[in-house]
């Protein structure tokens, strides 16, 4: 009838036009399969019903989504202008690193643990705990954003760090995570050397709801409804609001 629910179940190798889908309201849910094996059918039914409460997905999306199809280069086109996550530069149907859950997460008290200087790796602890009713895995991000424009072609943002960890309702773990200084540094042809860009972390469930931050790239460690807390890079070192 017109008033059933549909589940899209999508069998590709990379993103489809479901633009139309993602605006219906009789869509319910979309789920990206690839290419599964002979457990698919079982596998799909423990998803969408979460079987013994501990079928919650937790799959991201290893590829970034175009809402149309003018968003995707030329294929004649070898410049990296407009491609991947990382130089995109208008909005995707589904960032990179895009996946939802049965239930919900909440990052707090992220605090720098190394010591304050731009030029070693950057060791941070902090508190997840799963706010929702149903065990679940939680899959952490960490991008790294310049925190300025820069003369020279440089990522708009760029992974830095994921892991993956599995965290019971209402539980919280303390975690430790280290970023490559690597991760806020560019290769300057000529040079021959990676040089430090001022560069702003972004680390949580949904980093990508934070693509721009204030000018100051200055943010208080703090609670956030999107579970994502910020903290700032400066050349020669590190500051924390």
């Amino acid at each position: 009838g017109p008033d059933t629910k549909i589940v899209l179940l999508l069998f590709s190798a990379g993103p489809l036009n479901v633009t139309f889908a993602d605006e219906s309201a009789r869509v319910s849910a979309i789920l990206e399969c690839f290419f599964p094996g002979q457990g698919t059918g079982e596998a799909l039914v423990n998803v969408l019903f979460n079987k013994d409460s501990n079928s919650s997905p937790a799959g991201r999306l290893p590829m970034t989504w175009p809402k149309f199809a003018w968003q995707v280069p030329s294929m004649v086109n070898y410049s990296m202008a407009g491609r991947t996550y990382r130089y995109l530069n208008t909005d995707p149907l589904y960032p990179f690193g895009y996946g939802l859950s049965y239930t919900r997460f909440n990052y707090t008290r992220m605090m720098v643990k190394t010591v304050h200087n731009a030029t070693k790796d950057l060791d941070l602890d902090l508190t997840l705990q799963n706010i929702g009713p149903v065990d679940a895995d939680e899959v952490i991000q960490c991008y790294v954003e310049p925190k300025y424009r820069q003369p020279y072609p440089a990522p708009r943002r760029a992974l830095a760090y994921f892991g993956r960890i599995h965290i019971q309702a209402g539980l919280y773990r303390t975690l430790w995570i280290t970023l490559s200084k690597q991760a806020w540094s560019v290769w300057k042809d000529g040079q021959w050397t990676y040089i430090t860009l001022p560069s702003v972390p972004q680390v949580g469930t949904q980093p990508w709801a934070l693509l721009n931050p204030p000018s100051s790239g200055i943010q208080p460690n703090c609670r956030s409804d999107q579970g994502t807390v910020l903290l700032s890079v400066e050349s020669g070192g590190f500051l924390i609001d």
